[in-house]
């Protein structure tokens, strides 16, 4: 439940370098529909917004989102498991990016990866404090 919890918060998160804040705009608790409004950081030092929205949210095993920005779209569905060793999390991106920054679609898969463990690692640093 915890872990579930955490992972739903999405504006009480660390998200890292390129991330400079998360607003939850859409009142009340976190539930489908629910929006955020995430303020990143672009190259050049331009910066720019993304909006996110909780798309499925069945505690404590399912939450998906779904994020659009200037130059970037997709979502992310998270599944967690509980076992004798504790939560496992998993997570399943997928972005596309379009107009200037369509080639870095061409870095493929293990740029997405590395980009997901960071913020699965980030995760469970947070939890464990």
């Amino acid at each position: 439940d915890e872990v579930f919890a955490f992972v739903r918060d999405i504006d009480q998160q660390s998200h890292g370098d390129h991330v400079l804040n998360v607003e939850k705009t859409t009142p009340g608790p976190p539930q489908v529909g629910t929006e955020y409004r995430e303020t990143v950081r672009m190259p050049f030092g331009r910066t720019g917004e993304m909006s996110i929205e909780i798309t499925k949210l069945q505690a404590p095993a399912e939450l998906s989102v779904r994020f659009e920005g200037p130059v970037m779209h997709g979502g992310i569905d998270y599944t967690l498991t509980g076992g004798d060793a504790g939560t496992q999390l998993r997570a399943l991106e997928q972005i596309s990016y379009t107009g200037w920054a369509w080639p870095a679609n061409l870095l493929g898969r293990r740029a997405l990866e590395a980009k997901i463990r960071r913020r699965l690692d980030g995760f469970k640093s947070q939890l464990e404090g």
